[in-house]
């Protein structure tokens, strides 16, 4: 009950932010909603929005039960593509100011919106009949392309017929219908709770009430009320951005406990979304008709690109050689074909050319579908790496791939040139910035496989490979901002600009992560020279000890009585040299497993176990344990040794507990910004810690620790191991003698 009531409260925090959010966009672009590059950004940022989450939901077919995802997925995929060709389509026959939508647009608005939610509940009530992946992938697609047919059929050749008078009554109806379609998807998803185990509430909340927000205002913009228009627009970009944050937070949410790691992967394609239109509505409202024509800064900014992109790629080419990760390949020659694509338009422009016509965006277009296609590659290699390097010589296999890429950028340059010299007018037609777009959007929804594949095949958030396939995101973004806006606009400049300044940042990144590696490498040195020594002394100290004790057993004329006492002595070392090596055979797997792959486990359960395993350990003594569970269960993100690390807290507390041997221990859910940690409390009698050991406590372990002292080191790894945060402190304070309280926090599932 407490949780669900968590869960409505922050529903309503989480509408009510959405709301201010809409009206504070509505706001920023209230002075450029007459221009039609404002209508383009609006289009993409939905669009953005739709292949993002549709991508996620298609990448999820292999591990989750994605028939249920159907309906959501025909329903993106329909709204992507309708808002990609509405993009498209501005840009070639660029409109008139938006504020006068005329009834028949606004009507095809709405009928977008029933076409959606009709997509979304056809897919819910069909869910249980298509159990099979290619039945409900072939229905998806199937759902999609007759949504797009009828779509294009009424919204091409019947509004366009009508009057406005008469389409008043029919597209009241349809809006109608769409509301009603609205609040059923809202009652399965929410009410009856039939979602799709992916998709969070709150988010979904709050896509579901701005969709219905966008319908209602579309509605009254059928009276001629063109700002109920214009707030319409506004409610379905955030209620789209919102639809696909519902997906990717629990999608990555399983995979990853970072708060940090969870924002960023989910976030960022939406970024990419809502670019385009943040720079139109700050730049019609501080800077309007903003125009600089500087080519010495264009030069300087695309050679800059250039050497960034190359050390990036190198950066790439060294880490390779480390790590067995194929994956990497193609992205080291991503980033090269971005270089050359930069010295040609840095080192072979032509003045005359550049100073009639502009920058050329053919360049751009096929440096963007070289790179999707080495982007596809690099997802196919991670899901399935080749049994046997493809190529003998990387270098070679890079440099001969990156040479064929320059010829091909000269020969589209060539052919660029020849056709403007037989159809001049063929120039001013923006063909090509309509095809960047396209492509650029593509490209998000890979962007997003791409960095869902890594972290589902066992890649953390701040690996190499993860952070060099978020640095792709300054790519796709400057394409779309120049495919969108005209050359030396404030548009086109926040791209060339965004473009140098993500790179700058992409090698010190690289280089920091380099340095954390060799760090790392430094602290597996000093931790082989522990282990050696533990294992050669310790281990040694105590076979003696055992050595020693046997020899006492079988002496003549030792008393039966003291032979036993001996031979249980000898058993006790005996279990602490098992107990030392388990300890350095776990923390040993912790250090090789760089890359583990967690799943969900009940932090409830695991302590159960811990606690009957600590009385295991301990026949000669009764252990007590007091449990106070908030919930039944308590997800969390972690493997097979979570109960080691209970057992090492249990067992610390046992042993240097002479007198009372009562363990309490709690869980509870506590709440941490839009993350919901677990934190567990356990308290025991003993004689506790002192302040300067505290101090050193998780240290000993690479300090010259003895042998027995590493539970507490395996549990530090471990609990670092599961993004977890743990403290010590006295059970009364001020009195370290009184006992010690461990709390450990968890982020929950």
């Amino acid at each position: 009950m407490g949780r669900n009531m968590d869960q409505r409260r922050e529903s309503v925090y989480a509408v009510l932010a959405s709301v201010f959010v809409s009206l504070t966009m509505f706001a920023i672009l209230s002075a450029a909603w007459d221009s039609f590059y404002t209508g383009i950004a609006a289009h993409i940022a939905i669009a953005v929005s739709s292949v993002t989450g549709a991508a996620w939901i298609y990448s999820l077919r292999t591990v989750r039960e994605n028939h249920l995802g159907m309906g959501f997925l025909s329903a993106l995929a329909f709204r992507g593509f309708v808002n990609i060709s509405l993009a498209i389509e501005h840009l070639l026959f660029p409109d008139p100011p938006l504020l006068f939508k005329t009834t028949q647009r606004v009507s095809v608005d709405v009928l977008e919106h029933a076409l959606f939610f009709a997509l979304i509940l056809v897919g819910m009530w069909t869910r249980r009949r298509l159990e099979e992946e290619n039945t409900g992938m072939r229905f998806s697609a199937a759902s999609s392309i007759v949504a797009i047919a009828a779509y294009l059929a009424i919204s091409r050749f019947i509004i366009p017929s009508m009057e406005s008078v008469q389409i008043l009554a029919p597209v009241t109806v349809l809006a109608l219908a769409a509301l009603a379609m609205c609040f059923l998807v809202a009652y399965t998803t929410l009410v009856e709770k039939q979602t799709p185990t992916y998709l969070r509430p709150s988010f979904l909340t709050v896509a579901i009430v701005l969709l219905a927000s966008s319908v209602a205002t579309d509605f009254l913009a059928l009276s001629f009320l063109p700002l109920a228009w214009t707030l319409s627009a506004v409610f379905e970009i955030v209620g789209m951005f919102s639809l696909s944050l519902s997906i990717s937070i629990p999608v990555y949410r399983g995979r990853v406990s970072s708060m940090n790691a969870l924002m960023w992967l989910s976030a960022s394609p939406l970024f990419v979304a809502v670019t385009p239109l943040v720079v139109q509505g700050f730049g019609e409202l501080l800077l309007p008709d903003y125009r600089v024509v500087n080519v010495g800064a264009y030069f300087v900014s695309h050679g800059g690109t250039a050497v960034l992109s190359v050390s990036i790629a190198v950066l790439l080419l060294l880490y390779s050689r480390s790590v067995t990760s194929w994956n990497l390949y193609p992205l080291i020659v991503l980033y090269l074909s971005w270089a050359a694509t930069e010295i040609q338009l840095t080192f072979f422009w032509r003045p005359e050319y550049f100073e009639v016509y502009g920058e050329s965006i053919v360049p751009y277009l096929l440096s963007a579908l070289i790179s999707l296609y080495f982007l596809v590659l690099s997802i196919r290699w991670t899901k399935s790496p080749p049994e046997s390097a493809p190529f003998k010589d990387a270098r070679r296999w890079i440099l001969f791939r990156v040479a064929v890429i320059g010829l091909i950028l000269l020969i589209g340059e060539f052919i660029e040139d020849w056709v403007i010299s037989l159809a001049p007018e063929y120039h001013g037609v923006p063909f090509a910035r309509s095809a960047m777009i396209l492509v650029s959007i593509i490209a998000v929804a890979e962007f997003a496989r791409l960095v869902f594949v890594l972290i589902e095949h066992g890649r953390s958030w701040n690996d190499v490979e993860v952070l060099s396939a978020g640095l792709l995101a300054l790519w796709i973004l400057p394409g779309l901002l120049k495919g969108i806006f005209v050359d030396w606009s404030l548009g086109w400049w926040t791209g060339e600009m965004m473009f140098l300044a993500g790179l700058l940042a992409g090698p010190a990144l690289l280089a920091y992560l380099y340095l954390q590696a060799m760090e790392s490498a430094k602290e597996s040195s000093d931790r082989a020279h522990l282990y050696a020594d533990l294992l050669i002394h310790d281990v040694g100290n105590v076979h003696q000890a055992i050595a020693t004790s046997i020899g006492l057993a079988v002496m003549d004329g030792v008393p039966e009585s003291n032979v036993r006492d001996i031979l249980e002595q000898a058993d006790l070392a005996l279990n602490k040299a098992d107990r030392l090596v388990r300890n350095v055979q776990q923390l040993v797997r912790i250090d090789e497993e760089s890359r583990v792959t967690l799943k969900g486990r009940d932090l409830v359960q695991a302590i159960k176990e811990a606690g009957l395993q600590t009385r295991l350990e301990f026949p000669e003594v009764t252990i007590e344990f007091q449990f106070d569970f908030e919930e039944d269960h308590a997800w969390i993100l972690a493997d097979d040794l979570l109960d080691d690390l209970f057992v090492n807290l249990f067992r610390n507390s046992a042993m240097y507990s002479p007198n009372k041997k009562l363990i309490e221990v709690s869980v509870r859910i506590i709440d941490d910004r839009l993350n919901q940690n677990w934190e567990v409390e356990i308290s025991d009698y003993g004689r506790g810690i002192s302040p300067e050991r505290k101090e050193r406590l998780f240290k000993r372990f690479m300090k010259g620790a003895s042998g027995m002292g590493l539970g507490l080191s395996l549990v530090q790894s471990l609990v670092r191991r599961y993004d977890g945060k743990i403290r010590v402190s006295d059970r009364v304070e001020g009195d370290y003698g009184q006992g010690t309280v461990f709390r450990l926090e968890f982020p929950a599932l």
